[in-house]
């Protein structure tokens, strides 16, 4: 049984190379990496990295036989196999050893003289992140260190800044890092989102004011705009959304979305989210039309149908809340469902026929909680006040 050392190559230029890592590269009997690394280090007779499983079950056939080096690019600790390697079940039984190196990163904060101890790290290389978590992340954070590909590059990180109107931040760019192709430069979002990059590329956004969003106040029903459509009333209203645990770049949805209410107080608290409310009334579309623009939820996306004739289009939520299912609620649980794991749903249920359909159809999910909410007001009656009861509603919660 040998060791399985996990190598960083560093930045590029095999001058950035720590000496024990070329050590260990010359000692181990059994190499893997990319073609262009095992070139790049004089270790053409190593053996071509494939897929992530491929290396592993290589790994564990070569590990029996002696000591065996995984090259990486950049350092082992940031993005790379080597958490691959740990989760596998197989290299519980191996001796690992990681030798870190000088990553991209680095270099690129040493290039223009911004040290890391503010930096938040993210990777968009091979990785589809929604628009709104990284725009969170930015306004959250002075230093933010992205790792880009060819096709997520500093344009796209650029023109996602633009689509969510954050033009006050500035780009540091380094392209072919240590190599003589090398290159650096900054600007600003409208500069940089029309030029292109190599696919070896990382860029640093710096934002001068960062801020933690602040929990907004929930609204007043008498703030909506409102008809004869039935709306969420305001306390089950913050219950509900409270429950969803909504974070700023949630996708939700918002199925019988009525006057749009919830869909509002959803699109508020998720300012980097997206919100799809469905809705197939006429009366109701109108007024969700009103109460988005009266709230200003340029992230409130109106759409017209039955849930079941939309819900294929829309992009998987994060969570949902069923305000209405029109003897639909089996097929549309059935598509929360099919998704992912992990989605939260919370369904309303007035009538004792959706609360018996709910009890059924729930039943195997993860997390499930019910609440029963019932909600008195006072009113003047002459000289007295009186409590008047409002329709009880039961809340059920959920987790796909």
């Amino acid at each position: 049984m040998g060791a399985v050392y996990i190598i960083g190559l560093g930045p590029g230029n095999t001058e950035y190379l720590l000496p024990i890592a070329k050590k260990k590269m010359e000692q181990v009997e059994h190499i893997i990496g990319a073609r262009r690394m095992l070139e790049a280090v004089g270790r053409e007779d190593g053996y071509t990295m494939g897929s992530v499983e491929s290396t592993i079950a290589l790994i564990e056939e070569l590990e029996r036989e002696g000591d065996v080096g995984i090259l990486v690019s950049g350092d082992p600790l940031l993005y790379s196999l080597t958490r691959s390697i740990q989760n596998d079940e197989r290299s519980k039984e191996w001796y690992i050893q990681i030798i870190p190196a000088v990553g991209s990163l680095q270099m690129l904060g040493a290039s223009f003289g911004i040290t890391m101890e503010e930096a938040n790290i993210m990777s968009v290389h091979g990785r589809r992140i929604k628009h709104g978590t990284i725009v969170a992340n930015i306004m959250a954070h002075r230093y933010n260190f992205f790792l880009c590909s060819k096709e997520q590059g500093p344009d796209f990180l650029a023109r996602v800044c633009l689509e969510y109107q954050v033009k006050d931040v500035k780009f540091y760019i380094g392209a072919n890092l240590t190599y003589d192709t090398e290159s650096l430069e900054e600007g600003v979002p409208e500069e940089i989102a029309n030029r292109s990059y190599p696919a070896l590329c990382v860029a640093i956004i710096e934002n001068l004011n960062p801020k933690k969003r602040e929990p907004l106040s929930y609204l007043k029903d008498e703030e909506f705009v409102r008809g004869k459509t039935p709306m969420t009333k305001e306390e089950v209203r913050v219950l509900a959304v409270h429950h969803l645990g909504i974070e700023e770049d949630s996708v939700i949805w918002d199925l019988g979305a009525g006057t749009g209410s919830i869909s509002v107080e959803c699109a508020r608290q998720a300012p980097y989210g997206e919100v799809y409310s469905v809705e197939y009334q006429q009366e109701a579309l109108s007024l969700m039309e009103k109460n988005k623009a009266k709230f200003d939820c340029k992230n409130l996306h109106i759409v017209e149908g039955r849930a079941l004739q939309v819900l294929s289009e829309l992009p998987t939520p994060d969570c949902v809340f069923i305000g209405g299912s029109k003897g639909e609620l089996a097929e549309i649980l059935k598509e929360i469902k099919s998704r992912r794991t992990g989605i939260r749903v919370i369904l309303s249920a007035v009538t004792l026929e959706t609360v018996a359909e709910a009890v059924t159809l729930l039943n195997g999910w993860n997390e499930v909680e019910v609440l029963q909410v019932g909600i008195s007001k006072s009113r003047t009656l002459g000289s007295y006040h009186v409590m008047e009861s409002q329709n009880t509603v039961t809340l059920f919660l959920a987790e796909s």
